[in-house]
């Protein structure tokens, strides 16, 4: 559709990252490699949905103004690609394949790679395409395939020397190196070229070139940063590679046969500085499995490094991207059954047999439903078993099932390096498993009735991880904890009842995890408990730590003084929680000598600036340490019930902070305690001065939330600086909670997503701004009224309107938010009528009213819209019927009518509503049948009658009234009792 999806020609393509996997794993192997090709593939493709397209050149209608209506996909058709790849899938699919998650492109089947199995799939695939069968794999995507013994050989020879008969270059002299070291190309330097295309489209190439070729990316990434400005230095750079192409036309990549598939990464160093235009550093890396090279790629990084230290690191986390964001393990873990061979398997409800003479590792993909359950007989007999992943037992059984359960394994497995025992609902750990001495991994999580560690537990003295996160009820952690010297993970999320970590924890310097540390809360038990010494010897603590119950006592600042930097060295820190506990405030001058001690215990807590998440809850002091300006790599802010604090340090020069939030600040009247200037040029010349890309005021913020701050005014405590530091210039969501005070803020001009309880509309800004911004979602919650202006929204897609105890009515404009596609209304007692202007919004595909009593009648223009598929009603006290417009609704899918006891019928036109899928009707008392239209909804499958006894009774199967309208339906459900739950 024109403005909405015309141009959304989206459509899945292959990594090449994900090609060189695959043939690296199948030159080790020794898989088959064959080669198909889809003649005319787009023409292939299904398509959906109307699409009209213009007479072809020379042919003339009859009438006047004729188009063509599109039966399937053709060549041109923006959609092609997408509704082709549509088609594939599903063949692949229905031939057993499994579509990978980490790259949605590839599909595997693990049924053999011998020559009758792949001539199986190309007689399945035969059946639905028109195929041409290429033979064995030498040629694809210009690239060409060479097998040997030693592996598999991928070139580009061709192409490249294509790229020199084109250049003109084809008898050039060959040169040894692609570029001159230490060579610094700027945008000055020599004459801009004539025709810059010519070397746009030979730079483009290069690109594709260095699909085989590590050894020209680093050369070609520097010249594809001029394709804008080239000029005649950039252009001896491409000769002088175009020469080095001639010495070298068949250089490529050798995927080795002898693989033993370790995934190695190198981050290469990194040039500091090296970029003479922007001072940036360039970095890389390059990805190996085993011998064979996958993955490689150079890349400028996104902002000045300070040093060559900082340097080096970005490039190694641009590294580690690749392995994770990327997802490349998650890709070699949906290959690893293949490559592994028999030595690991996942076991399923329907797996009666394997081999066990080599398995090694195991694992269960479904929950234990019946206390009759055991361990396989046939996996008994795997002693040399190295992992065993438990299945998890469905919540509410037996809790003594994993008695037996663990006193199988301990009795069978005694080798185990890897166990998992989460959601078995263990109470007590079972004496049994301190026979594991090879423990390494040990996994308790979700076990939210187990109080305690047993302290035999630190007997099994090679456990390096022990994951308790989310066990509830812990209370306490064995006394004896500092004999585990191989501790490296002690994982503790979600563990809130956690006692103080037993005294000695110190002493585990090989830990890396500790995701909670908890102090004592009194002094007299101290003695038996860490301290922040303690803490401050864990030098490579990484990941998230949260540390609990910080005191306010002068003994805790001592302490604090003499053992100096408690955090400050700890480099790998990501995450960062200090968490006060509370203060008994008897008199005011105690709470200030309690406060300036918290001062000082805060400033003694520094951490490294480069910490990525802080997160400060209760904390009373009166102000901030002055270590916050340090803090220039933070990303994510958090601050919780920090009641003392009346303004925040400054926080709007952090070059990376994309996340502010702030709660419970009850006594927070401004967030900066800078004065900002009036700009008499008003709030239209601020909206245009926030689009200035040298704006510095909170460069990347991208999510704010303002939650339960009753005294916040405004942003400010004085308008006293100019308006180019009044905007903030990447905010997408704004959060305001309870802040009925707040009057002012600076403008957003890219807001996304604004969300708003319990506050006033007066921090908004004029309608004219309002109309400039880019708002799609709004949700406001218990406030007063809206406002007319919200109609300026025109961008607006999704609008949810909850609990609004004195709204009686909503804008006539809300028929101008012609893109909106949800909208809910619930809980808005006094809400008497819905506003015609609903019929215009032709885009809207979820609608949702419920408990709204005083609605007692729907608008007949909800016919016009076409495009609902979601249509909710609940609470309805005083709805008699439903608007004859619904049969209109030919989009619709899912109905839902909920409490409308007035409601007698339903319309006789809802046998037009051809797309309904599911119809759910309950606590309808009055309704007494179905309308007659219902047995031609040959689409329905779904239908819920619940507590409407008149209609049920009518609906009985074989013998009711309404039987034979709905006989046809195959998912019936009736009930006289209320639902257990809402789909709401």
């Amino acid at each position: 559709m024109e403005g909405i999806d015309y141009h959304e020609t989206f459509s899945l393509v292959a990594k090449l990252t994900t090609v060189r996997v695959l043939l690296s794993l199948a030159a080790a192997k020794g898989w088959c490699l064959q080669q198909l090709d889809v003649n005319n593939a787009f023409l292939h493709g299904d398509l959906h949905e109307e699409v009209y397209m213009q007479l072809p050149p020379g042919y003339h209608g009859k009438g006047g103004n004729m188009v063509c209506h599109l039966n399937k996909s053709l060549y041109g058709l923006k959609q092609a690609s997408r509704c082709w790849f549509a088609k594939f899938s599903k063949a692949l699919l229905d031939a057993g394949f499994t579509q990978s998650k980490a790259d949605y492109s590839l599909f595997y089947r693990h049924k053999g790679t011998d020559a009758a199995t792949i001539s199986i799939i190309k007689n399945l695939l035969r059946q639905r395409f028109h195929l041409k069968d290429l033979g064995d794999l030498k040629y694809f995507l210009g690239i060409e395939v060479s097998r040997s013994s030693k592996g598999l050989y991928l070139s580009q020879r061709k192409y490249a020397l294509d790229i020199l008969k084109d250049s003109g270059l084809i008898g050039a002299r060959p040169t040894f190196f692609p570029m001159e070291q230490n060579l610094k190309l700027n945008n000055e330097d020599g004459e801009l070229l004539h025709n810059r295309e010519t070397y746009r489209r030979l730079v483009g190439r290069l690109i594709y070139l260095t699909i085989t070729r590590p050894d020209i990316v680093h050369t070609v990434h520097i010249l594809s940063q001029f394709m804008q400005s080239s000029r005649t230095t950039h252009k001896d750079v491409v000769d002088r590679l175009l020469h080095y192409l001639k010495g070298t036309p068949g250089q490529g990549i050798l995927l080795s046969s002898s693989n033993n598939f370790q995934l190695r990464a190198y981050d290469c160093d990194s040039n500091w500085a090296s970029c003479p235009m922007t001072r940036r550093s360039t970095t890389g890396y390059f990805v190996l499995l085993g011998e064979s090279p996958i993955s490689w790629k150079p890349k400028k990084q996104d902002t000045v490094s300070r040093s060559s230290a900082e340097a080096e690191y970005r490039a190694m986390a641009m590294a580690t991207c690749e392995l994770q964001c990327c997802k490349m393990h998650d890709l070699m873990n949906e290959l690893a059954v293949k490559v592994a061979g028999e030595g690991s398997t996942i076991i399923d409800r329907n797996t009666t047999d394997f081999d066990t003479k080599r398995l090694l590792h195991v694992s269960f993909d479904f929950h234990v439903d019946s206390l009759e359950w055991k361990i396989l007989t046939s996996l008994l007999e795997s002693h040399k078993l190295r992992t065993f992943l438990s299945v998890s037992q469905m919540w509410g059984w037996e809790k003594s099932f994993h008695k037996s359960f663990c006193a199988t394994i301990a009795s069978n497995f005694k080798s185990l390096r890897m166990l998992s025992l989460n959601r078995l609902e263990i109470t007590k750990l079972p004496k049994c498993l301190r026979k594991m001495k090879h423990l390494r991994y040990l996994d308790l999580s979700d076990n939210p009735y187990m109080k305690r560690l047993p302290n035999w537990i630190v007997k099994l003295q090679n456990l390096e991880t022990l994951d308790l996160s989310r066990c509830i009820s812990l209370v306490e952690l064995p006394r004896d904890i500092k004999k585990m010297k191989n501790l490296r993970h002690l994982i503790l999320q979600y563990c809130d009842n956690l006692a103080p970590i037993p005294r000695g924890l110190g002493v585990l310097t090989c830990l890396r995890t500790l995701s909670k540390f908890v102090l004592s809360k009194n002094s007299s038990m101290s003695k038996d408990s860490a301290g922040l010494s303690e803490l401050g010897k864990l030098k490579d603590l990484r990941g998230k730590l949260e540390i609990r119950n910080l005191g306010y006592k002068k003994d805790m600042v001592s302490e604090l003084n003499y053992d100096g930097a408690v955090l400050k060295e700890k480099r790998h820190l990501y995450s960062l929680t200090l968490h006060w506990m509370g203060i008994e405030r008897e008199n005011s001058d105690a709470v200030e000598e309690e406060s300036d001690v918290i001062i000082k215990s805060m400033e003694a807590l520094q951490p490294h600036p480069s910490l990525k998440e802080l997160i400060l809850k209760y904390y009373m002091g009166a102000r901030f340490a002055s270590w916050f300006h340090s803090l220039t790599n933070i990303v994510n802010l958090i601050l919780i019930g920090c009641d003392r604090c009346q303004h925040l340090p400054p926080l709007d020069h952090l070059p990376f902070l994309k996340s502010l939030e702030l709660c419970w600040l009850r006594n927070l009247e401004h967030i900066s305690a800078e004065d900002k200037v009036k700009d008499f040029a008003g709030d239209e010349m601020m909206m245009m001065s926030a689009a200035s890309p040298s704006t510095t005021f909170f460069p990347s913020l991208e999510s704010l939330r303002l939650i339960h701050c009753p005294n916040l005014k405004g942003w400010w405590r004085n308008e006293t600086a100019s308006a180019s530091a009044s905007s903030f210039p990447c905010l997408s969501t704004l959060s305001i909670r309870s802040c009925p005070n707040l009057t002012s803020m600076p403008l957003y001009p890219h807001l996304d997503k604004l969300m708003l309880e319990r506050s006033s509309w007066k921090f908004l800004p004029s309608s004219f701004v309002l109309s400039k911004l880019k708002l799609k979602s709004l949700r406001i919650w218990s406030v007063e009224d809206i406002e007319e202006r919200i109609a300026n929204l025109t961008l607006l897609q999704e609008f949810i309107i909850y609990n609004c105890p004195n709204l009686v009515s909503l804008p006539e404009g809300i028929g101008n938010l012609t893109l909106l596609q949800h909208l809910e209304i619930s809980d808005c007692p006094k809400l008497a009528s819905l506003p015609e202007g609903i019929g215009n919004l032709t885009l809207l595909q979820h609608l949702e009213i419920s408990d709204c009593p005083k609605l007692a009648s729907l608008p007949e223009g909800i016919g016009n819209l076409k495009s609902l598929s979601n249509l909710r009603i609940r609470c309805f006290p005083n709805l008699a019927s439903l608007p004859e417009g619904l049969r209109c609704l030919i989009s619709l899918q899912d109905l839902k009518i909920f409490d409308c006891p007035k409601l007698a019928s339903l319309p006789e036109g809802m046998g037009n509503l051809k797309s309904l899928k599911s119809l759910w009707i309950s606590d309808c008392p009055n309704l007494a049948s179905l309308p007659e239209g219902l047995r031609c909804l040959s689409s329905l499958k779904s239908l819920n009658i619940w507590k409407c006894p008149m209609l049920a009774q009518r609906c009985q199967k074989g013998t009711g009234e309404d039987w034979s309208k709905i006989a046809h339906i195959p998912d019936i459900r009736i009930n006289l009792e209320a639902a257990e739950f809402y789909d709401f």
